[in-house]
């Protein structure tokens, strides 16, 4: 009797994105950045020194907040504001 095993790999094919990335920005000295976070206490204080070091060790000119769903998307409004004011952003979840 023959037995035949099969081996699986773990792992997962590189996701490609649908849309054309945009280009890495050349720095962050004078840009805008915003954050988005989700609620969660770690993401509050997380943001907050974030937003202290991102214009202290990195220059950035100008650090907004916008408060996000806990567990849900941004709304289509959010990233629409976002798009219009910022030229970076980090999507926070820290749970």
């Amino acid at each position: 009797m023959t037995t035949m095993v099969r081996l699986l790999s773990p792992v997962a094919e590189s996701r490609r994105p649908d849309k054309q990335l945009a280009s890495p920005l050349e720095g962050l000295e004078g840009k805008k950045v915003a954050i988005l976070n989700n609620g969660w206490t770690s993401m509050d204080v997380l943001a907050t020194s974030l937003e202290r070091h991102l214009k202290e060790e990195y220059g950035v000119k100008e650090v907004q907040h916008w408060d996000i769903p806990i567990a849900r998307a941004a709304s289509k409004q959010t990233f629409e504001e976002v798009l219009a004011f910022a030229d970076a952003a980090v999507v926070g979840l820290a749970n």
